[in-house]
């Protein structure tokens, strides 16, 4: 499953989420991924996994004047523009921060992943100081972050509509909405009558 995400996006074409969650006006918005034209650099930070979808992304980002970066998780291939392999997400979140911290005005940053990955990227992204129409992204693959309400705990899914809280054991409905600061789905007991699943007894 293959989304383009733009922040925010000034033709909304499509919602994320499966198609049969019911979406809220919070669920994000996409239109397609574009290089900005003005950037001064740009930041292209990418999951394994999204890798094989950007040969012709990364192929424009090297045709353009202002110097390129691409960040990834897994070691491959030489690519067309300056590449730092890390071995994990917490190393690439490390090496996109101190990017980030030496970059100046007119760095824009590409994200490439789940939607999991791209959210706590575009998380760490906003509080280095970029702008959120500096960010776009596109979410490859099935793993979103959902937040329950019953413990205020977030963890990592798939995008079924019902899942059960890793911290509580409650199972959750998955709604609509989307909360960016926390970069997850809202969820809430799928069971009003027990709404503890017994999970604590």
């Amino acid at each position: 499953m293959t989304h383009v995400l733009h922040m925010p996006a000034s033709q909304p074409v499509s919602l994320a989420a499966s198609p049969s969650t019911q979406l809220a006006a919070s669920a994000p918005r996409y239109a397609a991924l574009e290089p900005c034209m003005d950037a001064q650099l740009h930041l292209l930070v990418a999951q394994a996994t999204a890798l094989q979808t950007l040969d012709a992304f990364v192929a424009r980002l090297a045709q353009l004047p202002a110097p390129s970066r691409l960040f990834c998780t897994a070691r491959a291939t030489p690519l067309a523009i300056d590449t730092t392999f890390c071995s994990n997400e917490d190393d690439l979140a490390a090496e996109l921060m101190r990017a980030l911290a030496q970059s100046t005005p007119g760095t824009r940053l590409y994200l490439a992943g789940d939607e999991a990955f791209l959210w706590r990227m575009h998380r760490l992204a906003r509080e280095a100081g970029l702008e959120r129409e500096e960010i776009a992204a596109t979410a490859i693959g099935s793993e979103r972050s959902v937040y329950c309400v019953h413990c205020a705990s977030a963890h990592v899914y798939d995008d079924s509509d019902e899942v059960t809280c890793a911290h509580c054991k409650v199972r959750l409905s998955v709604r609509g909405h989307f909360s960016e600061r926390i970069g997850a789905w809202l969820g809430v007991c799928a069971d009003a009558d027990r709404p503890f699943a017994e999970a604590c007894a």
